[in-house]
């Protein structure tokens, strides 16, 4: 036979073979079986042995430290035990955790100490209650699954911010700013009706403005904003305009806006906040609506609570400073006690939810006032009436609060390095961690 193709191969088998095949004969003792020793040693020792795992669900305990706070790192310990009740670390044993509301809390990461207790570190995102769930190979350990009370968060002021040539005793202070790059800090003065410029160290650079209506003066001003690293937004109310100031000059780039109720018009402008696109929005509290303009001044849009929002008339609002983040605005209503959110489909932001509502237990608002977002990307509220500033996931979950009383907190803004400065109606800023 030749040698030929797979295929050519296939077709042979296919037909019968006429050529008769001799085989030569093999006489039976020449033939001889080997065993193989190896394996012939591994059937007499047998396949194997059944042992059983040592730990006891039953005795095995979790254990969290009592006082968890929310935004704080944690440690949710296993401790594996065997039926007579010692400790037990088995490597083969199958140890599941679980944390839940998953959507509530961060697992960090998993670990065995060297005692053979096993550590999961967490933070629990948000106040309230978590519940922890572990099993050992399949059964829950005796005290799961267990109920993790989550305290809120601390803050605590660290000291004022030293506002170094300014009487911060008689000021009634209002809006506060800080420049992208945290090299300057500015702070409107309801008393001096000016706007204060401080370095980080509180030195003071700047005072732009005093009682008059000549070019380069305010009136009762209230919120700000910086459009860059040296211009600043400015509300000025009493005036019913916005003010765009270079603070490297002390120079009056532009205004815009004036008194009335038409597009581009406002009545006694409080809170303003520059977007990422770099738009002014102003929180226009006369008229009870939220304005936008571009960079320049020239009016695009607004948007105000109507009576589909279960409210009567737009009296019944005292709409004080606004905020966006990732195509949300976020208002605080003084009269209303809440923090109105708005997203924006298509050309028509429309209300989405609201946070908070009238109280003082935690969550609740007693005239909310200034609004930040900070590093982490939570809503910060000055809630003006409780004395305090409160912290709020985006979608409204209460997360913390000062510990400390700041009387009458108006506006806030956030440093880089994540500290908050305060501003209050009667005694400066307040520095806050």
């Amino acid at each position: 036979m030749e040698r030929g193709l797979p295929s050519e191969m296939m077709n042979i088998q296919e037909t019968q073979c006429s050529q008769n095949f001799i085989f030569n004969h093999i006489p039976i003792w020449r033939i001889e079986f080997i065993p193989n020793q190896g394996l012939t040693k591994q059937v007499n020792s047998g396949l194997g042995k059944i042992r059983t795992l040592e730990t006891d669900h039953t005795k095995s305990t979790i254990q969290v430290k009592s006082g968890t706070e929310a935004l704080k790192k944690e440690k949710l310990i296993v401790t594996t035990k065997t039926l007579a009740g010692k400790l037990n670390h088995d490597p083969r044993d199958v140890i599941d955790v679980q944390i839940k509301p998953e959507e509530n809390v961060k697992i960090e990461k998993k670990n065995v100490r060297t005692d053979g207790k096993v550590e999961v570190e967490f933070m629990a995102k948000v106040a309230g209650q978590l519940t922890a769930e572990v099993q050992v190979n399949g059964n829950h350990v005796s005290n799961s699954p267990l109920a993790v009370n989550v305290k809120p968060q601390e803050m605590r002021t660290t000291g004022q911010f030293k506002m170094k040539g300014v009487n911060r005793e008689s000021c009634k202070l209002r809006g506060i700013a800080v420049n992208r790059d945290n090299s300057r800090i500015a702070v409107s003065n309801g008393s001096a009706e000016c706007v204060h410029v401080f370095t980080t160290d509180g030195d003071l650079f700047l005072t732009y403005g005093t009682r008059g209506r000549i070019k380069r003066k305010l009136s009762y001003p209230h919120g700000l904003a910086f459009l860059n690293d040296t211009d600043l937004v400015i509300a000025d109310w009493s005036y019913h305009r916005i003010c765009i100031v270079n603070t490297t000059t002390g120079t009056l780039v532009k205004t815009f806006g004036n008194q009335g109720d038409g597009d581009g018009e406002l009545q006694c402008p409080y809170g303003v906040h520059v977007d990422d696109d770099g738009n002014i929005i102003v929180c226009d509290g006369g008229n009870n609506c939220v304005q936008v303009f571009t960079r320049d001044g020239d009016y695009q849009y607004q948007f105000a609570l109507t009576t589909q929002f279960g409210l009567t008339t737009q009296d019944e609002f005292a709409l004080y400073d606004v905020i966006t983040h990732d195509g949300l605005f976020y208002v605080s209503d003084c009269n209303n006690h809440i923090v109105h959110v708005f997203e924006k489909k298509g050309n028509v932001p429309t209300r989405i939810s609201t946070i908070g509502g009238e109280g003082s237990a935690d969550g609740k608002l007693n005239v909310p006032c200034g609004l930040a977002i900070d590093n982490d990307h939570h809503l910060l509220v000055c809630d003006f009436g409780n004395n305090r500033v409160q912290k709020f996931t985006l979608d409204g979950r209460f997360v913390g609060k000062t510990c400390d009383v700041i009387e009458n907190p108006r506006y806030i803004t956030v440093l880089k390095d994540g500290q908050l400065l305060v501003s209050t109606y009667g005694s400066g800023v307040w520095c806050v961690k």
